[in-house]
């Protein structure tokens, strides 16, 4: 047996501790390099992002500014694609619950405002949430500002550095303030307002410049994208066409589209007058903008196509009556052609001074609004004496509801009362664009609301037959605002609305898809003025665009029905719509003429004045009416069959208090008439329905009936819009 030396190792305990040791080391590392620790979850990578995506349930789109919540207030906003990446590393593969919060949506038609979803957050796994709109209009993206898509950059690692001309890297523009849009050599231009920068939150306050190309031409489709290439750089001097060479990180600094040195200059009434040469230039109203947004001066600028600046130029008086302000459209009528802007001002040219831009108004022409309603003029009837008057003032909303509270004058007096189709409310309108719409061949209106359910945040849909009107029925198509009801699971202890101004509205008609049938407008977003604060990350003070397809039933809005009184009296009177007035205005026009007065008579255009409203197109609940001819009693309103294109649709009930009965009777002489019953009264001898009754004994005429009920005219309306123009 061999006996054990000292280089033997010792068995006794120090052999059985060494697992010990080798565990305590191993702690000591972990505690070092936790990254490493088995023991430790392992931090979550850009392609563990949990990727929700949002879409709009009616048409598959992803919905751009909608917000989930979590119990514990973490907010998280989807991109313009409707996508939020979700990387919280204590949350990804747990039950989540979120609160879905956005103005104009929910998550279903039954839910209520309050409601949330639980989602399995898997590690690079993917949920889809489908939200019922509420809106008429659909929220399609964000147009200025950076990150526009933040979210899918981050879940596709697409993002990548964006450069100016020379390599620098640009300054990210954060927010841009009011759009307006005209079509100026070839390309969209876009002028915006204040614009702010990722570092300068004061980088250019007059007036940002972009192009767009034009969707007949670039082929990109409107409804998911509007690239803008701003302008940035200095401009060239006046005549050389040439950059300066000194560019440096400034010469990638956003260009002041108005070359005046002044701080603050805005821009507004984007206009072109009609060259000779066929040069078109191109003009705008500047404002330049003192302490307390004061003006301190407004004139006519030019566009310089050399420079891509517009100078200014003449100087409006100070005392002007009114000046061209809001967006510009050309109207051409009676051989007469107009530049109008906005509601009730109008001018013959691009330049013209001050003292020749006409406003529809009821003051003696020259006056000034400081008179008051002594400046009103009125005929030897007592009537509003409205017309379009040079170098007179016009009378804002704001004043004449001071005069009708005064009693100055009568609501029923006025020349605009746009009322809510849903409810009969009066709507104050605030600032909105006026565009022809080949589709539905009239003028449409959008426009913000003043007040409402949100300060500026609610946004009217309206059509009329002239820039003048008669503006009567419009339909809320987008609200900004979120009012909660039931009970809050998240225990917020404000339980109050969440409201944002969407203000300035513009729509582009270049932008129109389906010739006019989907029209597309956009507006600031943001928490100005707004009765709540809750600004959205990356939205506020930037450019929000949405889509209306003209076509839903929801805007089928009651558009006017004129009365003809036909000069041959064996015809009576007539309904008609304006297209069809116009045609048969057109077609008696172009008959040849006779010297005999009894020929003559009978193709003479007609007189017509409003009836009343009444939808034009099939909405669900309405009653097909066509006007034929009894060569007893001149032309009827019956039940239209389906071979017979209707004339209007009614309702078999009134719903609103601007809802009449339309009577139909037989005058002294004979002929069919239909008048409305008076307001809150049904008339005890018109009997519902078809007219069954035997007719009198005294007269042989049929007893009146209702034959269903149509939409009053809410104001008197002056002749220039009563009588339409043919």
């Amino acid at each position: 047996m061999r006996s054990r030396s000292h280089r033997e190792p010792i068995p006794a305990p120090f052999t059985t501790a060494r697992p010990l040791v080798l565990w305590v080391v191993l702690a000591l590392v972990a505690s070092t390099f936790p990254a490493c620790s088995p023991l430790a979850p392992r931090r979550p990578l850009a392609r563990d992002a949990f990727r929700i995506q949002v879409i709009d349930q009616s048409t598959g789109r992803g919905v751009p500014a909608v917000e989930l919540r979590t119990i514990d207030q973490r907010r998280f906003v989807t991109d313009s694609t409707g996508t939020i990446a979700f990387l919280e590393p204590d949350l990804l593969g747990h039950r989540v619950f979120f609160h879905v919060r956005s103005f104009g949506y929910r998550l279903s038609e039954s839910a209520g405002k309050q409601g949330g979803v639980v989602l399995e957050t898997e590690r690079g796994g993917s949920a889809r949430l489908s939200l019922f709109r509420e809106n008429v209009a659909e929220r399609l993206y964000r147009v200025t500002g950076s990150g526009i898509e933040r979210d899918v950059a981050l879940l596709d690692q697409a993002g990548g550095q964006v450069l100016g001309p020379r390599g620098e890297p640009i300054d990210p523009l954060l927010g841009t303030d009011s759009a307006l849009c005209i079509t100026y050599d070839r390309r969209l231009l876009w002028i915006f307002g204040d614009t702010v920068t990722a570092a300068n939150p004061l980088a250019n306050y007059r007036a940002t410049g972009a192009f767009s190309p034009l969707p007949s031409r670039a082929g990109f489709d409107p409804l998911r994208e509007l690239p803008l290439e701003f302008l940035r750089g200095p401009a060239a001097p006046s005549g050389d066409g040439r950059v300066p060479a000194e560019t440096n990180i400034e010469g990638t600094a956003l260009r002041p589209m108005v070359a005046d040195p002044y701080p603050v200059i805005w821009l507004s009434a984007l206009r072109q007058e009609r060259g000779a040469d066929g040069s078109d230039p191109l003009y705008a109203t500047y404002s330049k903008i003192g302490q307390g947004m004061s003006v301190h001066e407004q004139g006519i600028a030019k566009f310089d196509p050399v420079r891509g600046q517009f100078v200014p130029g003449t100087a409006y008086p100070k005392d002007a009556a009114n000046l061209p302000d809001g967006h510009a459209y050309r109207y051409d009528t009676r051989g007469q052609s107009y530049i109008y802007y906005d509601l009730g001002l109008r001018a013959h040219s691009a330049t013209a001074p001050a003292r020749a831009i006409e406003a529809f108004t009821p003051l003696r022409v020259g006056a000034r609004i400081e008179l008051g309603p002594t400046a009103l003029e009125r005929d030897t009837n007592g009537r509003l004496v409205w017309g379009w008057k040079p170098d007179t003032s016009s009378v804002s909303e704001e004043t004449w509801q001071k005069w009708i509270a005064a009693g100055h004058v009568s609501e029923s007096e006025g020349w605009l009362r746009l009322t809510d189709v849903v409810d009969g409310k009066t709507i104050v309108p605030h600032h909105g664009s006026i565009r022809w719409n080949p589709y539905r061949q009239r003028w449409v209106m959008v426009r913000s609301q003043l007040g409402g359910d949100s300060f500026l945040g609610e946004v009217y849909y309206g059509e009329a037959d002239t820039p003048l009107g008669p503006w009567a029925y419009v339909r809320k198509v987008a609200t900004h605002t979120w009012i909660p009801t039931g009970p809050n699971p998240l225990g917020d202890p404000e339980q109050d609305r969440w409201s944002l101004s969407f203000y300035n509205p513009v729509h582009c008609p270049e932008l129109d898809v389906a010739g006019g049938r989907v029209i597309l407008f956009q507006g600031t977003l943001s928490t100005f003025l707004a009765p709540k604060n809750g600004a959205l990350p990356g939205y506020d003070y930037n450019q929000l665009m949405y889509s209306l397809d003209l076509d839903d039933p929801r805007l089928r809005l009651p558009v006017a029905i004129y009365q003809l009184t036909e000069t041959d009296p064996r015809v009576g009177t007539r309904l008609l719509r304006i297209e069809q007035l116009r045609d048969l205005a057109a077609q008696r026009a172009s008959l040849p003429t006779s010297d005999n007065e009894d020929e003559r008579s009978d193709i003479a255009v007609p007189e017509a004045k409003l009836a009343f409203f009444a939808p034009d197109r099939a909405a669900p609940g309405l009653i097909p009416v066509v006007s034929q001819l009894d060569d007893s009693r001149g032309h009827r309103l019956l039940p239209a069959t389906e071979q017979a294109a209707p004339l209007f649709y009614c309702a078999p009930s009134a719903k609103t208090p601007n809802q009449r009965a339309l009577i139909e009777s037989v005058d002294v002489d004979g002929h069919w008439i239909y008048q409305l019953s008076e307001p809150d009264l049904r008339p005890p001898d018109a009997p519902r329905g078809a007219s069954t009754a035997p007719p009198d004994a005294d007269t042989l005429r049929p007893k009146p009936r209702i034959l269903c009920y149509v939409w009053a005219p809410p104001i008197e309306y002056p002749d220039q819009i009563r009588l339409p123009e043919l």
